[in-house]
């Protein structure tokens, strides 16, 4: 029996040569089926609010309980009130809210889930990292880093390299057994080119070529599912990829045949030819901006762009963009706007876009060639074209998207449509697709193809919307006696404090030491003499969102405290040079001082070619804490002013810090530039700052492969470079002098 959507009995849906009605209304499809809902919240009470972007005739509220909505409305409004006030919530506790507005012949949905200090779920369960083993050794390092911030998270991880010449079947036969073996096993995220499983009859897009089997993750998650090989028969004379046979290897179900249990994502870069970078260049990239987003180190603007190119359809995929992005970025900070313009002159949190496609392009967004040499700071990225939900496919397009420029996710939406309002309280993304995957009825309208077994994430499934910024610069040192580790850090603005985290291994065991919130940044632990202990040092913050606020952990920092280390007599933090008024003012901070007799500031003479003292500090603290210094230098010269501290023993062994340079004219540091204008066509003016009349700065044009195209030394009368000779797209300027700033260049036609 052959297992078709019901609904495609009747219509026929073809992405690419679709001719629907036009709508007479102002606003789209996907916007009348949209309400963007967003909430405030107190203590015992919430307050949710809605935006309708067409008239309805009422709104009905329901709150969720026991998991499924009620039969009748919470509270019915007129169409004029767009406030719903709930006085009888506690705090860290879940809640979800179903904002229906009523119109004859489409109903507007919106959803919120809404919380007030819920607090961190610390045990998220086991996440397991499958990684093509032709490529395992050479991630060594990423994959360390990101199973540290993983722990960090609050996950436990098992990192296993896997024989990708196994089938699709055996790769679903090893997760079965990771999910007997580790009965708190959340999560699996596959790396590299690991098997693609193929199952039912299906056209999603509405193709009849592109009729058949599909590529399904589904398969691998729904872990105590019934699937057949012996019932489709079907054979694709286009692509003989979508053929099913009976014992193919490809079974036959179309939809899930029970939940699925996993949150399942997957990178694969493999058959990627459009892109110039090494096949390990793209992996290792790839797990770079992850912990750059994850550390903080990355914060892209707090907004949601919709780019819809399908307005004909009455589907209204957009929804999937509106609905989603309000409640996790604010209504008012959803914007329709063209994604590539916006991700590549700013950056943008979510996006979705929709339109006619082929296996390497969406009309109106991008194709495969040129996402490969664009840096799009996106982060999590929702599309639908035609052709695109299959992965597997040479050049693909959603794989393109989060090989390059700082995309960490892409998913295929609309079909059936998906629902991430829980990011809002912290929930990961995985969390969200495995409720979208599962969801017939209980989010509302499904779309087409509910529960079908093509629906898939591609990245990591573990990412959040949000991450508190870690603490830098961790430090730490053993009391004489060695049973006392003395740790310091660097303050992170806006949290509540922080937590210390010991192990006696690097990756697992790590059990909180301080009883309560640390609001210092110093802690000394109490240990053993003679043994190692590895710190995670985690900074606290209460983040609050469109949908409440909810208690979120760095991932944290890490430092190991070797017992065998012999004690360094000072650990410079920082130091620092700035001009103040008339006048230079240097700054150092340090976290210990033992037997360390002073400092000598230093200043470079440029006539003479040589260093020469001009005061001496001596230390002040207690010799285990971080100590503030500051000296004032009172006669700088007009120009360059360059320092150096010089932190001596009492033995007379001493060493140099890194060198500060101010320059003393017009207020400007030496070494910061602007460029103008931008985006720029025939030619761009360097701003930037000189020691005098015929001091001379070095600047490159670097293309976004990495090939420097000009080089040009630039005076404070000559500061133009010449563009004229270059194709429009995108660049950097690189200062080439010893601080080597860079900065964005758009070229334009």
């Amino acid at each position: 029996m052959k297992n078709y959507y019901p609904c495609l009995t009747l219509l026929v849906l073809f992405f690419t040569a679709f001719s629907g009605n036009v709508l007479a209304q102002s606003s789209t499809y996907g916007q009348q089926k949209t309400l963007k809902v967003e909430a405030t919240v107190s203590n015992g009470k919430v307050t949710i609010n809605w935006e309708a972007f067409d008239p309805v005739s009422s709104f009905r509220v329901y709150k969720m309980s026991g998991g499924s909505w009620p039969s009748t409305p919470d509270a019915v409004y007129s169409n004029t009130v767009f406030t719903h006030v709930d006085s009888s919530i506690n705090n860290n506790q879940m809640y979800e809210y179903k904002i229906v507005g009523l119109r004859s012949g489409i109903d507007a949905y919106g959803y919120i889930s809404v919380a007030v200090n819920l607090e961190e779920n610390t045990n998220k369960g086991m996440v397991a990292v499958l990684v093509d083993s032709s490529i395992y050794d050479d991630l060594t390092a990423e994959l360390d880093v990101y199973k540290k911030d993983l722990i960090g998270d609050g996950y436990e991880v098992t990192i296993i390299s896997y024989d990708t010449n196994q089938s699709a079947e055996d790769l679903k036969g090893d997760i079965i057994g990771l999910s007997n073996t580790y009965s708190n096993l959340t999560t699996v995220f596959l790396v590299g080119n690991m098997p693609y499983y193929y199952t039912g009859e299906m056209s999603p897009d509405g193709h009849t070529d592109h009729h058949g089997a599909w590529p399904s993750d589904l398969m691998l998650a729904d872990v105590d599912g019934s699937y057949t090989d012996i019932q489709v028969r079907y054979t694709n004379s286009t692509d003989d990829r979508l053929s099913n046979e009976k014992n193919d290897d490809k079974t036959d179900q179309s939809f899930l045949s029970s939940d699925a249990d996993i949150q399942i994502g997957r990178i694969d870069f493999t058959d990627l030819p459009a892109f110039s970078q090494s096949l390990i260049s793209l992996y290792q990239n790839y797990f770079e901006k992850l912990h750059e987003f994850k550390t903080g180190e990355f914060v892209p603007r707090n907004i949601g762009i919709v780019d819809d190119n399908f307005l004909s359809f009455s589907e209204g995929f957009s929804q999937n963009g509106y609905r989603n992005f309000a409640p996790i970025v604010g209504s008012d900070s959803v914007f329709d706007a063209d994604i590539i313009t916006t991700t590549t002159n700013s950056s943008a949190l979510f996006s979705f876009t929709a339109g006619a496609g082929t296996y390497t392009s969406i009309n109106g967004f991008a194709t495969t060639a040129s996402l490969a040499s664009s840096d799009l700071d996106g982060v999590f990225g929702m599309v639908l074209g035609s052709y695109n939900g299959d992965p597997d496919v040479q050049n693909n397009l959603m794989r393109a998207m989060i090989a390059n420029g700082n995309f960490l996710t892409a998913s295929w939406a609309g079909r059936p449509n998906w629902f991430i309002q829980h990011m809002a309280l912290g929930k990961p993304i995985g969390y969200s697709t495995k409720l979208t995957q599962n969801n017939v009825g209980l989010y509302e309208p499904t779309g087409l193809y509910p529960r079908s077994m093509h629906v898939l994430l591609l990245g990591d499934p573990t990412l959040k919307s949000h991450y508190t910024k870690n603490v830098g610069n961790l430090y730490t040192i053993r009391s004489i006696n060695k049973d006392t580790a003395m740790l310091s850090w660097n303050s992170v603005a806006g949290v509540l404090g922080y937590n210390v985290y010991r192990s006696t291994e690097e990756n697992e065991g790590y059990v909180k030491v301080n009883s309560s919130l640390l609001t210092s940044t110093s802690y000394n632990d109490a240990i053993s003499p003679d043994t190692s202990y590895y710190y995670r040092i985690e900074a606290v913050e209460l983040v609050t969102s469109p949908s409440g606020s909810y208690y979120e952990s760095s991932t944290g920092s890490y430092i190991i405290s070797d017992y065998n280390a012999a004690p360094v007599p000072v650990t410079l933090i920082s130091f620092t040079a700035e001009q103040v008024e008339k006048e230079v003012e240097l700054n150092w901070t340090v976290a210990q001082e033992i037997n360390f007799s002073h400092y000598s500031v230093e200043k470079y003479d440029l006539e003479a070619n040589g260093w020469y003292e001009i005061a001496q500090v001596d230390p002040c603290g207690d010799g285990m804490s971080i100590t503030d210094y500051q000296l004032i230098d009172q006669n700088p010269i007009l120009g360059k002013n360059i320092y150096r501290l010089k932190m001596v023993d009492y033995d007379q062994t001493f060493e140099y810090s890194n060198i500060q340079v101010v320059l003393f004219e017009g207020g400007q540091r030496y070494g910061e530039f602007e460029i103008t204008p931008l985006p720029a066509r025939n030619y761009i003016e360097v701003q930037t700052t000189f020691a005098g009349d015929f001091d001379s700065r070095e600047f490159a044009v670097i293309a976004a492969n990495g090939r420097e195209v000009i080089r040009q030394t630039i005076t404070m009368y000559n500061n133009r470079i010449d563009l004229r000779a270059l194709p429009a797209g995108l660049y950097f300027v690189q200062d080439i002098n010893q601080l080597g700033e860079t900065q964005k260049l758009v070229i334009t036609d």
